[in-house]
């Protein structure tokens, strides 16, 4: 649909859509093929995906989308949907999913399952 001198092939667009898509699709500017597509994680500031970011991006989207109650909500699937999704190593999804699901064995969390352990200790 990209003619070689970077521009749209207009005879082709409004054969294959109706003309309002058409019209929509020729608005749509076209980059300059010479630079290359970067990945950036938009929950930092430098743009690189880290464990912490993503924590912090985790923790601000339950704070504006209620993820302690998710379980019970059709947001739920959306945010599994997404979590599964993120282009980082799977290591750091599970880690994700551990602290949504409260399974990150902190001494609250040991201590509920039954293990005496010193709350106020470290």
């Amino acid at each position: 649909m990209v003619e070689p001198h970077n521009s749209w092939n207009r005879q082709l667009i409004t054969q294959l859509f109706i003309p309002i898509e058409a019209q929509q699709i020729l608005q749509i500017p076209i980059t300059d093929r010479s630079q290359q597509d970067n990945l950036t994680w938009d929950g930092s500031l430098d743009g690189n995906y880290s464990v912490k970011s993503g924590y912090h991006a985790i923790m601000e989207w339950g704070n504006t989308n209620d993820v302690n109650n998710a379980h019970t909500s059709s947001s739920c699937e959306e945010i599994w949907k997404l979590l599964w999704k993120l282009n980082v190593p799977p290591k750091h999804v599970h880690l994700m999913w551990r602290i949504l699901n409260n399974a990150i064995p902190v001494k609250g969390n040991i201590f509920k399952r039954g293990v005496r352990c010193g709350l106020v200790h470290p």
